[in-house]
């Protein structure tokens, strides 16, 4: 876009006064006035036509078609004053003044010497200096005296990058010279330098032909072999210009290539350019040489561009290569998904099988964790059935170190092609080699599929959870030893109740005789110390681990505690120990008492269970004056796709459906009961998050700015909730619902449990809740304090 219209000041009072001594105020004021108008032409010429124009347009014939005609003198003030402007705008412009002010300067050109250092000081290695340099090397080729001396001012200044271009184009008129100014920097010890004269080498090489393919190789070559590997990557560059004149430059390009990152990334970058200075075997033996070399950060960008050229080349090369890329914690770049997606296209069935062998060699935490975006990048352009088949083949054939990483694949296969384009042939197939493979091996396949939808995909997941969580056998002994741990849980589940479901077929037994099962003390005490000398992958990789190790320890010793509080306080025990007995009561009910054990000890009457208009709600709780229903829920929405790295848009609405769904057949019917009403979801065990339980209840957050559109500057910044999209506007019935309250269990590492939440009145409630019992709500979940709590006072 063409930069803003800057105002180029007039020049300093102490210049002006000085001008009126020299001259009549009449001509002062007239030369002013046409300065003015210069500037303004050229600052409208880049508005409207962009800074580039200059770059074909000549700065002395577009000042002559506007009828101005300026003197060397004139052009070295417009020049400056345009760089002081807006360097980076003007930048074209001014370096086509340069070559009309080299062109009419004679002897030393001091003028244009102190310009020429001035522009080149203030503009570095900047990337947009291209106009700079071709005027410099036009003028070394026009002036070659003349950029010699200014060459020199200019290195002797460290601006050693835009001499090179002036000695370049100057060779061929002033070779001696040119070679006493580049010499001095090609034995210097600064690398910038080093760069400087073989780039002015290469420039006469391209321009000139001077010096020939013999002389600059042997210039080149001195550079090449230096230990401190200064200007590398710009003897790579001329060296690969040179080889279609000199082939004898081949051995010189494979040591630069094998011993430096730098070059291996120029030479592939320039190998992918069209056209190539290489013949195809060569290309093709040059980049093997390149992805194959030890990577670097600086570089690994442009070494996975080339993997993704090698793909149609050589494409087993290309997937071999990649794999250990994937793998190497140092070659990580935004680049390595568009090399997945080009291999996969080729070669999706040798890349799958060779990613599967990679990750089953060294399954860490890491790498299984990094499967599914890998597969999402190898699967974006491949044939699905291609890159499946390597997948079932390896679970086919017993590899017990292929199973996990087998199957994580086969789900991102699933879930991105469900998420892409909802293929229900694709994942249909892919359900039927599933379930063959799991009745093969025992598992109920029926059963592990119940999800409560249709959806293919889904089922996919489902019974991928279960392959990758197999029944572990039951051991008895062991059961009933952690068990012993336990002693309120071996209260109300006896050994004999243990022993009979223990003897029941694997995918029926009851979900705590397996967790029971699972508890190993010695692998959690092992996992919780770290070893000495501990790398942070290690570290990982063992508290990875340790959170598997430590899930079947939570909800028994969470029951535990939790059944000893409603014993003692003769509470409900009996009555919620016979509901967990049966296998699908036993998950609600665990989140039922993980809300009411806090009320019972916190001293508050409880009534499990309550009677009201012919329906019965999961407790009742007197919250001081006020009798409050509760019904608990654990809305459970996609399960398998979200534990399984699944679709990345969560069904917002269906979640909210779910809540009332859920409860709209436990609330009382319309004035049969004047109690409130509370709907608690239990957050510890759904997959609905704060935010979707907030937005259904009262609308999604509207983010609303205020912005004053003459400065363009925020006035105001509000957030509000859109009422239109709140659960009472979904379905009035809704009314009966006083409050929504989200809350979550959690387990410390001393097994002390607790439980946290928040409290959602509904402001359209038919039977509010009082101040109250709203505040003891939010106390007892250890959510918003009181006033009474902030002030010092404590729970009633």
């Amino acid at each position: 876009a063409p930069p803003a219209c800057v105002q180029l000041d007039p020049p300093p009072l102490r210049r002006r006064a000085c001008a009126r001594r020299r001259r009549p105020a009449r001509m002062y004021r007239e030369a002013a006035r046409m300065n003015g108008t210069i500037e303004k032409l050229i600052r409208n010429k880049v508005d409207r036509d962009g800074p580039d124009t200059f770059r074909s347009v000549f700065l002395s014939d577009f000042l002559a078609e506007s009828g101005h005609r300026l003197d060397t003198a004139g052009l070295v003030r417009l020049a400056g004053k345009l760089a002081d402007a807006d360097l980076r705008a003007y930048l074209p412009a001014i370096s086509s003044a340069l070559r009309d002010i080299a062109r009419d300067t004679d002897g030393s050109g001091a003028e244009f010497a102190g310009l020429a250092r001035r522009i080149a000081g203030r503009v570095g290695r900047d990337p947009v200096q291209g106009p700079l340099l071709d005027s410099l090397a036009d003028i070394g080729s026009d002036r070659p005296d003349l950029a010699v001396s200014v060459a020199r001012l200019l290195v002797e200044s460290g601006s050693v990058h835009q001499a090179a271009f002036l000695l370049g184009g100057a060779w061929r008129g002033a070779p001696a010279e040119c070679w006493g100014v580049a010499e001095p920097l090609l034995r210097s010890k600064d690398a910038s330098d080093v760069a400087a004269g073989v780039r002015s080498m290469h420039i006469a090489w391209k321009r000139h032909g001077i010096p020939d393919e013999a002389d600059l190789f042997v210039a080149l070559s001195g550079v090449a072999i230096r230990p401190d590997g200064a200007a590398a990557a710009e003897v790579m560059a001329a060296l690969v210009d040179v080889y279609p004149a000199a082939r004898d430059v081949d051995p010189l390009i494979e040591y630069m290539a094998r011993r430096h990152a730098v070059c291996r990334a120029g030479l592939a970058a320039r190998i992918q350019l069209t056209p190539s200075p290489f013949d195809d075997a060569t290309a093709l033996r040059y980049m093997i040489m390149c992805v194959e070399g030890e990577p670097e950060p600086q570089t690994v960008n442009g070494i996975h561009m080339a993997l993704a050229w090698l793909a149609e080349r050589d494409p087993e090369t290309a997937v071999r290569v990649v794999v250990d890329h994937l793998f190497n914690p140092r070659c990580g770049s935004a680049s390595m998904g568009y090399a997945l997606q080009e291999i996969g296209r080729v070669s999706p069935r040798r890349l799958t099988a060779a990613i599967l062998e990679g990750a089953a060699a060294d399954c860490t935490a890491q790498r299984e964790l990094s499967l599914p975006s890998i597969v999402n990048d190898v699967a974006a352009r491949a044939d699905l059935e291609e890159v499946l088949d390597p997948l079932f083949a390896a679970l086919e054939s017993g590899d017990d170190a292929a199973y996990r990483p087998a199957l994580r694949m086969i789900n991102a296969v699933v879930t991105r092609n469900y998420d892409t384009t909802r293929d229900s042939g694709q994942a249909s197939r892919t359900l039927s080699r599933l379930v063959r493979y799991a009745q093969a091996r025992g598992i109920d396949a029926e059963q592990a599929t119940r999800t409560g939808c249709d959806n293919d995909s889904l089922k996919c997941s489902s019974l991928i959870d279960r392959l990758l969580h197999l029944p572990p056998r039951v051991d008895v002994k062991l059961a009933l030893q952690n068990l012993e741990g336990f002693p309120a849980l071996e209260k109300k589940f006896g050994p004999d109740w243990i022993k009979k479901e223990a003897a029941k077929g694997d995918g029926t037994r009851h979900p705590l005789v397996v967790q029971l099962s699972s508890i190993s003390l010695e692998k959690i005490e092992r996992l919780s110390a770290a070893p000495p000398g501990e790398t942070p992958d290690e570290c990982f990789n063992r508290l990875f681990r340790l959170r598997y190790e430590l899930e079947p320890l939570e909800t028994p010793a969470f029951l535990d505690k939790a059944l000893a509080l409603l014993e003692a306080n003769k509470r409900c025990a009996a009555g919620y120990a016979k509901k967990m007995k049966n296998p699908d009561q036993f998950r609600d009910t665990v989140s039922e008492i993980a809300l009411v054990a806090p009320f019972v000890a916190g001293g508050y009457e409880v009534d499990p269970e309550p009677a009201v208009g012919g329906k019965y709600l999961d407790a009742a709780i007197w919250l001081g004056p006020q009798r409050v229903l509760v019904e608990v829920l654990a809305p459970r929405v996609w399960e398998p796709l979200m534990l399984l790295e699944g679709p990345r848009k969560v069904p917002r609405r269906r979640i909210g459906r779910k809540i009332f769904d859920k409860v709209k057949g436990q609330l009382p019917a319309p004035g049969t009961c004047d109690d409130p009403v509370v709907v608690a979801v239990d957050m510890s065990r759904s997959e609905a998050t704060p935010d979707d339980i907030e937005s259904y209840a009262l609308g999604p957050e509207v983010h609303e700015v205020a912005i004053d559109r003459r400065t363009g500057k925020t006035i105001s910044y509000t957030v509000a909730r859109d009422a239109e999209k709140c659960m009472h506007s979904q379905d009035p019935r809704t009314d009966s619902i006083s409050a929504v309250v989200y809350f979550e269990q959690s387990l410390s590492s001393s097994l002390h449990a607790s439980v946290q939440g928040k409290v959602i009145p509904n402001p359209h409630a038919s039977a509010p809740l009082g101040e109250a019992a709203l505040g003891a709500l939010r106390r007892v979940l250890q959510a918003i304090p009181s006033s009474k709590e902030r002030s010092g006072g404590g729970a009633p």
